[in-house]
């Protein structure tokens, strides 16, 4: 019940013989036809007025017009009458002003029941305003909190989201400052022993820090018994007390640190994640305070409504940033097991070197430069951070299918190596031969009758042994692929090949048909199937990706890392799918794919070729609708390719490139195929690599169902 010395009781001279002058209330007899001004001086409260309805008809409107400049006042009017109210007077003043009417000759006790019912009354409605009022605030809070559970939920990048919940913190109890504490450990299992700090809003340039997580200091103590604090006046913590405020900060930067409120932030398994420190308390979170109103009473404690709001958002941002830190855990997991797939296919074999890992520094440099171009055909090109991101996953795994070729093939250095060089045995046969000849010249000298024919068959045999020594050394020269085969030679050594020799009592030829098959390639090392072989690394790659449930974000890693053997005129592998028909992405990886491989030095085949040569080459594939010839020409004009010499390069291979005889160059013109026809290439693979597919050389011949488990085809 309201206490009644706040009711200021106005009552009409007429009736002030009816007041109970015992009932508390500050009684104001007035006289309504001219003095109104006690009405306009009292103080907030509950206000009375009793007074007939004469007074009423003739003074009401003033009446009105002073309570409405008066709107904090809880207003009742008591109006003593003995006939009814007209229309006309009801229009003078709100109705729900008007408490009630009584008889001209009312009882003074019914006069004052009916006053401290109306006191009653206004009770109830300003406990009910209050009470609509806690609710909207109620509502209100609940509102903006679930508003930053979603606006934590949605914001993936790590830095901006710990600024977030920083800066919705403050924005939800008023706070001029504060910081974010991340919890850490010392090692995979344990508890964490430290807290970095990460975040401040009165120091955004700070370096993080680490901070023990012990009792010595406030956001220490905190993480360490996982109970808030709401500390008034950090400057009257009692000495006693098992933690304290340093005041390094507030010397350093000229500022006065006054009421805080430190809460841990938890797990739903309850283990420390973070603290969320919060620092004075304003009355208007807009407002930018002096250093003297910092001291002053414009800073509030924290209050338990504070606290309760910033709970329940510390409990958001916690489980925002454990899954953050998961998210990030399992992508860094994914990158790692993707690199050591690339670095076992790098260390499988000398002769890709460090492809694997070169290749993606190359994409992704080609990439930034397309997508900072202003103009020309890449000027509408860009990619999103989650777009690069799928780029770089898709060129690290741009040769995983490598980790199925057979390394006899991979690594088949000369013509006649498979386990090993077959050349040695190539050489023992021809010693037989060499000692078959040797044993038949001594026969026939031994059956000669005169010397005439003794020198015949010398001369017959020292001529055979030149012969046979001439096609060792032309084997042996062919057998390392370093030159291109005429036909005569071809020829030659097909011939050989039937040659008969005797080998433990049964005859043979010199040449196996596989040997003769390899010593006769006429460029390389790879005979036709070991170059499908080779080539088909790139369906395994496909076939290997595609059985791979990829998220969303990374659906495109099949197609960039699948394409970067393909060319602009359909002839490439493994699909021979045509240029424009593909990504620029995947383009940009086929550049980059050539480039390292021209550059390398780590290669025991060959040497890296200098950057001259190397563009030079690339120019001729550029002409031959081998490369896409946008993609080339922004290589040469972003510097892409000088920046990667820089890096990669040995001095020595670093020379002048003519890059306008480069950039001049204009690729020849071939048909294009209908749209249906090129796209029925992208279905399946070319028909030389079908075999490839089959159960019995093929370890990644399956599918998903529409369930997403794995089924063999």
């Amino acid at each position: 019940m309201t206490d009644p010395s706040t009711c200021n009781l106005f009552v009409s001279k007429k009736f002030v013989h009816l007041i109970d002058h015992s009932n508390k209330m500050n009684l104001k007899p007035m006289d309504f036809s001219w003095d109104l001004n006690p009405i306009g001086s009292i103080e907030i409260g509950y206000c009375i007025l009793v007074l007939s309805l004469e007074e009423f008809r003739l003074h009401g409107k003033k009446i009105w017009i002073e309570l409405r400049s008066r709107p904090e006042l809880n207003t009742k009017l008591i109006i003593l009458t003995n006939e009814e109210m007209t229309e006309s007077d009801k229009g003078i003043l709100p109705s729900d002003l008007i408490f009630t009417l009584l008889p001209w000759d009312v009882k003074d006790f019914q006069l004052g029941i009916t006053i401290q019912s109306a006191l009653s009354t206004m009770d109830l409605e300003i406990k009910n305003v209050q009470l609509q009022s806690s609710l909207y605030l109620n509502s209100q809070d609940i509102r903006r909190i679930t508003s930053v559970g979603q606006a934590l939920a949605i914001e993936h990048d790590f830095g901006k989201l710990i600024e977030l919940i920083l800066l919705k913190a403050r924005e939800l109890t008023a706070a001029d400052g504060g910081s974010i504490y991340l919890a850490e450990k010392t090692s995979s299992s344990g508890e964490p022993t430290h807290l970095r700090f990460k975040k401040s809003v009165l120091l955004l340039d700070a370096d993080e820090f680490l901070l023990p997580i012990d009792s010595k200091s406030i956001a220490g103590y905190v993480a360490l018994t996982k109970k808030p604090l709401l500390i008034e006046d950090v400057h009257e913590i009692p000495k006693t007390s098992e933690f304290n405020y340093n005041s390094d900060f507030d010397k350093t930067h000229n500022y006065y640190t006054k009421s805080m409120m430190t809460l841990p932030m938890t797990n739903p398994k309850g283990e420390i994640i973070g603290v969320i420190q919060l620092i004075n308390r304003k009355k208007s979170f807009s407002k930018k305070l002096t250093l003297e109103e910092l001291q002053g009473n414009e800073v509030l404690p924290f209050s338990e409504k504070d606290y309760e709001i910033v709970s329940s958002m510390a409990g958001q941002a916690a489980v925002a940033i454990e899954n953050q830190r998961l998210l990030n855990d399992q992508k860094i997991l994914l990158e790692s097991f993707i690199q050591l797939i690339a670095g076992a296919i790098d260390a499988k074999s000398p002769y890709t070197g460090a492809h694997c890992e070169r290749v993606p520094i190359l994409t992704m440099m080609l990439a930034e430069a397309a997508c900072k171009a202003n103009d020309g055909v890449f000027r509408y090109f860009n990619l999103t951070d989650e777009e690069r991101y799928e780029l770089k996953i898709a060129a690290w795994l741009h040769d995983c299918g490598k980790v199925t070729t057979p390394v006899h093939v991979m690594d088949k250095a000369t013509k006649l190596e498979t386990i090993f060089d077959r050349i040695e045995l190539v050489q023992a046969r021809l010693e037989i031969y060499r000692k078959q000849l040797e044993i038949n010249y001594l026969k026939s000298v031994i059956n000669s009758e005169d010397e005439i024919q003794k020198q015949e068959h010398q001369k017959k045999y020292l001529q055979e042994l030149q012969e046979l020594n001439s096609m060792e050394e032309l084997l042996v020269q062919t057998n390392h692929g370093g030159e291109f085969l005429s036909d005569d030679v071809i020829d030659k050594i097909q011939k050989f090949a039937e040659t008969i020799i005797e080998v433990n009592g049964k005859k043979q030829t010199i040449l196996t048909r596989n040997e003769a098959d390899n010593l006769c390639i006429r460029k390389g090392t790879l005979t036709t199937e070991e170059r499908l072989i080779i080539n088909g690394h790139m369906v395994e790659t496909v076939k290997m990706l595609e059985a791979l449930p990829f998220p969303s974000n990374l659906k495109r890693v099949p197609e960039y890392a699948g394409g970067h053997h393909e060319k602009m005129d359909g002839k490439g592998y493994p699909k021979g799918l045509y240029g424009g028909d593909m990504s620029i992405p995947a383009r940009i990886m086929a550049i980059a794919d050539v480039f390292e491989a021209l550059t390398a030095q780590d290669r025991p085949y060959k040497k890296g070729k200098t950057l001259s040569e190397t563009m030079r080459i690339m120019g001729f594939m550029k002409e031959d609708n081998h490369l896409d010839p946008d993609i080339l020409d922004l290589f040469i004009t972003s510097g892409v390719y000088k920046d990667y010499a820089k890096k990669f390069l040995p001095e020595d291979l670093i020379d002048e490139v003519d890059e306008e005889s480069i950039l001049s160059i204009r690729p020849k013109t071939f048909v294009l195929p209908s749209k249906p026809e090129r796209d029925q290439r992208w279905i399946g693979f070319l028909p030389e690599y079908t075999n490839l597919l089959s159960k019995e050389n093929h370890p990644f011949n399956y599918h998903r169902d529409e369930t997403g488990s794995i089924v063999n085809d």
